[in-house]
């Protein structure tokens, strides 16, 4: 397991066969450095690991960051406007955060 927050504000977690001890550690550095940070925009790479089309991914756009918890392997960021992300990191996962000043510069990663 790796995780980074670099100096610049981006944060860059990456996995390799999350377990749940992993999994606490990074619940609490996204604690950290999400609580209260609004969510600009979202980006969705396979349509398949959506389950409802309502409301769409876009809805979440502009909703502060509550909590972020963890349930099983699942972790859960809940909204003001009341939207969940629950993410699953699987084998290998990432996921980036990335300032809003700071657009990304590439869109694959290894």
């Amino acid at each position: 397991m790796a995780i980074d927050v670099l100096t610049n504000g981006v944060g860059f977690i990456t996995l390799f066969v999350p377990e749940l001890p992993e999994l606490e550690v990074i619940k609490d550095k996204l604690r950290l450095m999400l609580i209260g940070r609004r969510i600009m925009d979202t980006t969705l790479r396979q349509a398949a690991t959506l389950k409802t089309v309502r409301p769409t991914l876009a809805s979440i756009r502009e909703s502060r960051i509550r909590t972020i918890s963890r349930y099983g392997k699942f972790l859960g960021i809940a909204t003001d406007n009341k939207l969940h992300l629950c993410i699953h990191l699987m084998l290998n996962g990432a996921l980036i955060i990335i300032p809003s000043d700071k657009p990304m510069t590439r869109s694959h990663l290894l």
